[in-house]
């Protein structure tokens, strides 16, 4: 669902958004024009560098969920099939991973919705 949310947020830009009455347009697209420095196109830059953070946060998630899942089969006596499935840049993202579990600024488990 994240993918598909920065699909197509990723594809908009303010300039071309609509609105149900003309008037309003207006006055959004002129109040971007004079009160954002760099207009529209910095608009879009702040909202396509927001989709990649929050790309990059679900990708941690995903990467740290599989690698538990993957560290339980070892010890549920799997290491062989945990090895293959694994591989090595797998097991040195488990490395990186292991221990460092993210969490939100109120302390949630920011992973918990993968």
């Amino acid at each position: 669902t994240v993918v598909r949310l920065a699909e197509k947020v990723g594809e908009t830009r303010l300039e071309n958004a609509q609105a149900s009455r003309i008037e309003d347009k207006i006055m959004i697209d002129e109040c971007v024009v004079e009160t954002v420095a760099g207009g529209f196109p910095e608009v879009n830059k702040f909202v396509h560098e927001s989709i990649k953070k929050v790309l990059d946060e679900a990708n941690g998630c995903f990467q740290l969920r599989v690698q538990e899942l993957m560290h339980r089969l070892d010890r549920e006596g799997s290491p062989l099939a945990s090895r293959v499935l694994l591989g090595r840049s797998s097991a040195r993202a488990w490395t990186q991973f292991s221990g460092a579990k993210k969490s939100s600024a109120d302390g949630s488990d920011v992973c918990e919705d993968l």
